[in-house]
């Protein structure tokens, strides 16, 4: 054999064993990637709805320069001023009150504008009073004048406790309240609990209180007198020293 031949057949031998390896050992595996760690899902917290504060109210407290509006901690939520704007006002209680009052116009007369009383449950009351702005600008103080006024007939309306800031209730014994009627601070139909004063410069200060009264009108539209009980508890009254 000659060196070119035997070259020829070590080259194809070494082939043959490299192929007879490959088949015995098999083909190289492909990596496979490693598998996606598993994901835990995260349930999102849902979020809590906010909560109107006007929600929370428990008692409608009356008071000589505005009505408080307090929840069981005993904080004012929201203190409507009686020189404020008497439709914010309705707006208000008809939230608190979760409904709209039952509303009636009536006519100007002598003593009194006209004007709107907005009801709730014949349980509270507020007398939106249509005073002309242009002379309400002249007064000494503009509480005797106010564009809307309070007034409950009941001790509570759904679930909203109607008192004063002394606690005094519509139903409690006139008797009972002792000095808290001031002989001398009284009105038109009644007396005056807590009470502020307005200075004056040419008369003595304005007296403007938180009235109770044991007067109602009647059925037929008059007044008239029950004995030794709060019917209404009013605000803001002014503190009399005659009535026409």
């Amino acid at each position: 054999m000659t060196r070119t031949a035997r070259t020829g057949a070590l080259a194809a031998g070494a082939l043959a064993l490299a192929l007879a390896l490959s088949g015995c050992l098999g083909a190289t595996p492909t990596p496979t990637p490693d598998a996606a760690p598993a994901t835990t899902a995260i349930e999102a917290t849902p979020t809590a709805e906010p909560v109107d504060p006007l929600t929370t109210v428990t008692a409608a407290v009356a008071r000589p320069e505005a009505l408080e509006l307090v929840d069981g901690s005993g904080a004012v939520v929201m203190s409507l001023d009686y020189l404020g704007d008497g439709d914010d006002a309705v707006a208000t209680l008809s939230v608190v009150l979760g409904g709209a009052p039952i509303d009636e116009p009536y006519d100007s007369g002598n003593h009194h504008p006209s004007g709107v009383r907005h009801t709730w449950d014949d349980a509270i009351e507020i007398d939106e009073r249509f005073y002309p702005e242009e002379r309400r600008a002249g007064l000494a103080s503009e509480l005797s004048w106010p564009r809307f006024a309070v007034t409950f007939l009941a001790p509570t309306v759904r679930g909203v406790d109607l008192t004063t800031a002394t606690d005094v209730h519509v139903g409690d014994s006139l008797a009972a309240l002792g000095e808290q009627i001031d002989p001398e601070l009284w009105t038109c139909t009644g007396w005056a609990l807590e009470h502020v004063e307005v200075p004056r410069t040419d008369f003595p200060p304005l007296k403007i209180g938180v009235g109770v009264s044991e007067w109602a009108y009647d059925a037929a539209g008059h007044w008239s007198q029950t004995v030794d009980r709060v019917v209404t508890v009013s605000a803001p009254v002014t503190v009399a020293d005659g009535c026409a």
